[in-house]
C-alpha cells in the first residue's frame, strides 16, 4: 500500500511552495530528483533525520493529528538542537 508523503520545503517563500502533499515516496523522490531510497529512509526517521539536504520528508499517516505549521516548528527545533545539542 502507497503512503501519502507531506514534504516540507525550508527554501520556499510561499504556502504552497513549503508544503507539498504527494501520493508516495516515488512521486515526492521523483519530483525532488531525490534518490526513492533516501526518501523512504527520511519518511522513517525521527524529526531530525527526516530531512535531506533542505527539504523534509513525512509520511501523512505518522503525522496525520499534527497541523503542517506545527510540524515546521518541531522539525527546525529538532535539526538545532541536534546541531548545538548534539541530542
Amino acid at each position: 500500500m502507497k503512503k501519502k508523503v507531506i514534504t516540507i520545503d525550508y527554501y520556499g517563500t510561499t504556502r504552497e511552495e513549503v508544503f507539498k502533499t504527494f501520493e508516495s515516496a516515488k512521486d515526492a523522490s521523483e519530483y525532488y530528483k531525490v534518490s526513492y531510497d533516501s526518501v523512504k529512509k527520511a519518511c522513517k526517521s525521527s524529526l531530525v533525520g527526516c530531512r535531506i539536504k533542505h527539504i523534509a520528508f513525512l509520511y501523512e499517516e505518522d503525522y496525520k493529528d499534527v497541523v503542517v505549521d506545527e510540524l515546521y516548528l518541531n522539525i527546525q527545533v529538532a535539526f538545532l538542537e541536534e546541531k548545538v545539542f548534539g541530542k
